[in-house]
Order: structure tokens, then sequence, then C-alpha cells
């Protein structure tokens, strides 16, 4: 019992004992530090991707005044090119390439309907260039109500086609009046000595909207029509009897509004085998090198037309770019037709990117404020009110082109701001 109690002792005093010495304490363990983590990279927001803005375009593919017409398509379809090549449209952000939708009118009013039915309501699509000779008024009920706007090529100054019944409609080239006031004003700055004009035009149903204001221009020009106007077919094939009824008029020159490059040629050969060699002045939109190939050197001399020359130093840089693709890619020579489709596409993409919208209310909108406004043939102006009724007329300047002894040559540039 005694040796018991002594192993107690002895034990607490060894365990003193190994505390006073300082035997270390075990050891604790430390949880690892975790390394820093890496914030994520800031993701950078991915870019829009390009989007198509689906344009139309109506015109001739066929029919009689495809001869003229198709010329329109390339025109537009060089205007896209060139604008895809530089980016296409922004609007608020976000990038659009352009597709243009082409659809043959037949050379018919009803073959316009039928494709402005097809681009509305099948295609859904809300821009329309196009719109040759007075067709725009057959198809204005459809495009007006669906509030589609719309960049025309022509107009013969029938009712309906730009007027104030037209509000989603703007005219984006040189046609009728504007080519008759560029003439008019040519003969009066350079032949003083012409005074009277054997007057011809097509039989379309539109010189007794086109004429009265026609006359009005010789009138404040000091010019006169000799007789009543001389008309002829559209599908004329035989031009001679309408030779023969202008050189019967005695008249110091001849002043031919609208028509074709055939309808021209034709008459002026005519004229030229009966002996008749007075100056030829042509409100026409052909090409000169046109004329030249139906009437033949022998007959292509005093002979003015409407229709740019390539080359010459006053012209816009647009026009050398756009007229370099369009004989590059179409062969020929350039034509006035195709430039008026190229504007077509060309000011109405303008507008629709100074608008930032594809709404066509804001477009037209901002169209309406838009003076001036770039197009092939450099600077434009907006005009109209007078004239149509309505301030959407893209007055630019127009060209004069001439055949002299068998050679297409150019003319002059004259300013045109119908008001």
């Amino acid at each position: 019992m005694k040796k018991r109690l002594l192993l107690i002792p002895l034990a607490l005093l060894l365990a003193l004992s190994l505390i006073a010495i300082g035997c270390p304490a075990p050891p604790t363990t430390t949880p690892p530090t975790t390394a820093p983590t890496t914030a994520p990279p800031t993701s950078t927001p991915a870019t829009p991707a390009v989007q198509t803005l689906r344009i139309g375009f109506i015109t001739g593919l066929t029919g009689w005044a495809s001869v003229g017409t198709v010329h329109q398509v390339h025109g537009a379809e060089v205007a896209v090119e060139m604008l895809n090549e530089r980016g296409g449209l922004t609007i608020n952000g976000q990038k659009y390439q352009i597709e243009l939708v082409v659809e043959d009118d037949k050379s018919t009013t009803d073959g316009s309907v039928a494709a402005t039915n097809k681009l509305v309501y099948d295609e859904n699509i809300k821009f329309i260039g196009g719109y040759p000779l007075w067709f725009a008024a057959a198809s204005k009920d459809i495009c007006e109500s669906e509030k589609v706007l719309r960049a025309i090529v022509w107009t013969c100054c029938t009712p309906g086609e730009i007027d104030q019944s037209t509000p989603y409609t703007f005219l984006c080239a040189s046609a009728t009046l504007e080519q008759a006031v560029a003439v008019l004003d040519y003969i009066k700055n350079t032949h003083p000595e012409v005074k009277t004009l054997a007057c011809v035009s097509p039989d379309d149903g539109t010189n007794q909207y086109t004429w009265p204001e026609i006359m009005s221009m010789l009138e404040a020009r000091g010019l006169s029509r000799v007789g009543d106007l001389i008309v002829y077919p559209n599908d004329m094939v035989d031009a001679s009897p309408i030779a023969a009824k202008i050189a019967a008029r005695d008249a110091d020159a001849i002043f031919h509004v609208n028509g074709w490059a055939p309808h021209a040629g034709g008459i002026i050969k005519g004229l030229r085998e009966l002996g008749d060699d007075r100056y030829y002045f042509g409100a026409v939109p052909s090409s000169a090198a046109e004329i030249l190939a139906i009437c033949g050197e022998a007959a292509a001399t005093n002979f003015s037309c409407i229709n740019p020359t390539l080359g010459v130093a006053d012209n816009p840089p647009l026009l050398e770019e756009a007229g370099a693709k369009l004989t590059s890619e179409y062969g020929g020579d350039l034509n006035l037709l195709a430039l008026n489709g190229f504007d077509c596409v060309w000011c109405m993409a303008q507008a629709i990117e100074a608008a930032q919208s594809l709404d066509t209310t804001a477009v037209r909108d901002v169209w309406e404020q838009m003076d001036p406004i770039e197009t092939v043939y450099g600077t434009a102006h907006l005009g109209g009110l007078k004239t149509y009724g309505i301030q959407h007329t893209v007055a630019m300047p127009v060209a004069i082109e001439l055949l002299d002894n068998g050679v297409p040559k150019f003319g002059a540039w004259v300013n045109v701001n119908l008001p």
C-alpha cells in the first residue's frame, strides 16, 4: 500500500521536470494559405453581325422600253457594289450591307404594278428605286398607303408620278422637264442664232402634261415652236415619215424631247438623207455613241443629246469612278440612264444613314431637309415645289454630249434647278 502511493509523487515529479527543462510542445499544423485567385478577364462585347438591307428596284428588263431601261439596273447594281465596298450603311451602330432585289416591269404599267405588289407584299421591302417612263403613277396607291419610300428615275409629269399626292416619293434624276430646260439653256448660250424650233416627241399620252411646261420654257428664252408638235409611236421602226415632216418645217433647228436612241438615230439619219443638215438638239437620254451606231458617221454631225462624257476635267470624281465600273463591268459607253439608276440608290442610302433609321417616315422627313445632297453628277439641291407641287426633286447638273463630224464629244455642263 505504501509503495503504490510513492509512485504517484514520482510520476508527478517527472512531469514537472520535463516542463522545467523546456520540452518542446508538439508542432501545430497551420492550414495552407489559399493562393490569391486571378479575376476572370473582362469580356469584350461581341460585335453585332452585319445585317442585310434589301432595296427593291423596278425597271424594264424586257419589252419595248428595255433598249434604254435595262441600263438603269446596271447603274443601281454598281451603286450597291460601291456602297458595300465602302462598308455599307451604319445605323445606330449596326452595320448593313445592301442587297438589290430587281423586278422586271416588262415595259408596261401592269407589269410595274405586279412588280410593286411582289416587292411590297411578298418580299416586305420598304425602299424601292426605279420606275421609268410614267410608270410611277400606276403604283402610287400601293406605295403611299404602305409608306414605301421610292426613289424614281423619271417623270413625264402625269398625275400621281410625283406631286402632292406622293409624300413618300422622290425624283432622283434629271427627267423630261429638267433635260428640256438644260437643252434650251444650251441653245440660248451656244447658238444665239437659233430662234425657231421644229419640235418632236413620242406620242405616249404624256405630251399634254409636259409640253405646256416646255412651251413656257421656250417663251422665257425668246424661242418659239414652228407648227404643231410632231409625234411618233414609241415602237416606231421606220423613221423616214417623221424625218420628212420635220424637214418640211421652216425652223432654224430641231428640238427633240424624250425617246430612245433608235428614235433619234433613225430620225437624224432620215433628215441627213433628205439633205437637211440643221442642228438637231436632243433632250434625249442616250449617249452620242449609241446615236452614232444607228445613224452612221455621215449623218452624225450638228447633234446634241443628254449624256456625260468620261475623262472630262470638270467631271466629279464619283462620276469617273462609277463610269469606270459601269463600262468595265457591262461594256459599251457610259449611258445617262445607268447613272439615273445609280443615283436612286445612292441618294436613298444617304437619306437612310442620315436619318439613322429604317423607318420610312423618319427617312422621308430627314431627306426633305437634305440640301445639298451628293449625286454622281456632283452636288445637288432639293427643288420641285413650284414645278411638281412638292419639294422632292434632287436637282443636279446636266451634261450635254455632241456628235461632230462623226465623233462623240463633250459639250457642256448645265446647272438645272427647277423651282
